[in-house]
């Protein structure tokens, strides 16, 4: 199942009195952290992949770890690039490296065509 959020990205507010953010799924990550700046407020999560994660990414991904790490997956595919980076990051973080990967589904079709082999020997 493929959920995009992207579309859901009209709405982000930040009142800092209240220290509240009223955010719509689909808000870019880095624009919540450039609007927290913009009031004096800083919003914390890693900024490595905030120009394309979204905060309906963050939170569904802390939710994936949870269930990832009560499972025996070996890898975990992605079609967004965005999602890849956000897996890989919190794969890291719950220190579950050793035992799983996350690759995006354009390596795993490259691996299967050979593709990785070919560029190993002609080194582009």
């Amino acid at each position: 199942m493929v959920l995009d959020l992207t579309l859901f990205s009209d709405k982000l507010i930040l009142d800092r009195e209240n220290m509240l953010a009223i955010v719509s799924p689909g808000v870019n990550t880095a624009n919540i952290h450039k609007k927290a700046e913009e009031v004096g407020l800083f919003y914390p999560p890693d900024s490595s992949s905030s120009n394309v994660a979204t905060i309906g990414g963050n939170l569904l991904e802390n939710e994936k770890m949870k269930d990832l790490k009560k499972t025996h997956v070996a890898t975990v595919i992605t079609v967004n690039p965005g999602c890849q980076m956000q897996m890989s990051i919190g794969i890291q973080r719950e220190g579950a490296a050793k035992r799983i990967k996350s690759m995006h589904l354009v390596k795993i079709l490259a691996e299967a065509c050979g593709i990785h082999k070919w560029k190993e020997k002609c080194g582009n």
